[in-house]
């Protein structure tokens, strides 16, 4: 009997210690991080992953990058907290990624058309129709006032 309970305690504290390891290394951290879409943890934990790790994070961390993007399309975010969410990860985990650079482009690309609608619109309020029209031409084909800018052009 004594040596069943010695067995079932050296495994528990072996499980116990297996199942430890498991939640704290950084690639299950990691991998929280990513699901709670928590870009800061994700950019912190990224260099003690192993290479393999990194790739699969990179591929899940654009997914989420071009949602953002799409939500900052769609006007359910607003451009500052896009990039907040978007920064932490450009000099780390997306540093030298062609494809989150892309992304980055088109939030500048988006954020330059809606200045460019905005001052169109201040321009034809003031009845300075030349410059409305040069910064309503700006407003990219895509964005949400680009109809509206072409029925005004």
């Amino acid at each position: 009997m004594k040596k069943l309970i010695t067995l079932l305690v050296i495994i528990v504290l072996v499980g116990g210690a297996g199942a430890g390891y498991y939640f704290t290394r950084p690639a299950f951290k990691v991998d929280k991080a990513v699901e709670a879409n928590d870009m800061s943890k994700v950019s912190a934990l990224y260099p003690k992953l192993k290479e393999e790790k990194k790739t699969e994070v990179q591929h899940d961390v654009l997914l989420y990058c071009g949602e953002l993007l799409n939500s900052y399309v769609n006007q359910e975010r607003e451009y500052d907290d896009v990039m907040a969410q978007l920064s932490p990860l450009a000099e780390g985990v997306m540093k030298d990624n062609a494809e989150f650079g892309n992304i980055l482009d088109g939030m500048e690309m988006y954020k330059t058309s809606r200045e460019s609608w905005a001052k169109a619109n201040e321009f034809f309020d003031a009845k300075d129709y030349s410059a409305a029209l040069a910064a309503y031409s700006e407003v990219v084909k895509g964005d949400y006032p680009y109809e509206e800018a072409q029925k005004k052009i």
